[in-house]
């Protein structure tokens, strides 16, 4: 057998294996794609317009992208695009998942796409053979939960209210939500294993060229839509963190917590809460750290 085909014997990929990344071009998914190249992995990682070079051209500059990266285009709607990514990858890590804010549309622009593009990935996943997926959902499939009881520590028995979600039109919530329960369903009846994250805000040094949604939401707080974050607590992590904890998660479960059987969600261990003043001072210090760094690397 070819070493970029090896499995380890629990049927999971061993070092130098194939794993596809989907959503590969965006800001958690470039790390991911990243320490899986610097670790020996080949990639296949989904893009949606591979003409775009704002979505190629930082991950082709990649170590080891030269012999190690395919990149693929798809359309989360179209199953045979997503087959072709994932034939011969035994890892899934499935990131692509559309992030509107506003929409006029959101049955077309956000919830079919999350949805159907999830069971699709889960789909050509169970039928390639692939043993394990990491799902990353969103926190925002866990609140906001009126029902939640005030001195619970929130985990993975929470899920959001969708029906609030749907009066205060926050839609993006709406298909985390349903996408996340669509993947548990097609979990246990196809008998896929399954890992889910939920993340908060996601904040750290970009790989990308242009700038990504958490980011976005933290400029607001240096503009005069920071009042609208007054009084509330964020759960944040750090990029590069996530993206050297998640890959051991086809293999085995860190702190696991069992909703069906050969199914979890875990629980990122370097996530925090944190007010949004405190964010800001915190964010800054890292990005001075960061800057510093690399003009000391120059």
């Amino acid at each position: 057998m070819d070493d970029a085909m090896a499995t380890a014997g629990d049927g999971h990929p061993a070092r130098g294996g194939v794993v596809c990344v989907t959503g590969g071009s965006g800001f958690i998914g470039s790390w991911l794609v990243r320490y899986l190249l610097d670790r020996g992995y080949s990639v296949h990682a989904t893009v949606r317009n591979i003409q775009d070079e704002g979505e190629t051209m930082h991950l082709h500059a990649l170590d080891g992208a030269g012999t190690r990266l395919r990149l693929f285009q798809i359309d989360l709607l179209d199953l045979p695009s997503i087959r072709a990514a994932i034939e011969g990858a035994q890892g899934v890590f499935h990131l692509a998942s559309p992030l509107i804010v506003q929409t006029q549309d959101p049955e077309t622009e956000l919830l079919e796409p999350a949805v159907k593009g999830t069971l699709n990935v889960l789909r050509a996943a169970k039928d390639s053979g692939v043993g394990r997926v990491v799902l990353v959902s969103s926190k925002a499939a866990m609140v906001p939960n009126p029902n939640w009881p005030a001195d619970k520590v929130l985990d993975e028995d929470s899920w959001a209210d969708v029906e609030l979600l749907r009066k205060l039109e926050h839609w993006y919530g709406v298909s985390k939500t349903l996408a996340e329960k669509a993947a548990w369903d097609f979990a246990a009846e196809e008998g896929l294993q399954l890992v889910v994250l939920n993340p908060g805000l996601v904040l750290g040094p970009f790989l990308t060229p242009s700038v990504n949604a958490s980011l976005n939401w933290f400029l607001q707080l240096l503009s005069e839509q920071a009042s609208q974050a007054k009084g509330l607590t964020w759960t944040c992590t750090w990029a590069t963190w996530m993206s050297e904890t998640w890959p051991p998660l086809w293999s085995r479960c860190t702190r696991p917590h069992h909703r069906r059987d050969g199914t979890y969600a875990w629980s990122p261990l370097n996530a925090w809460l944190i007010s949004p003043t405190k964010l800001l001072i915190f964010t800054l210090n890292s990005l001075f750290r960061e800057l510093w760094r690399i003009n000391k690397a120059g």
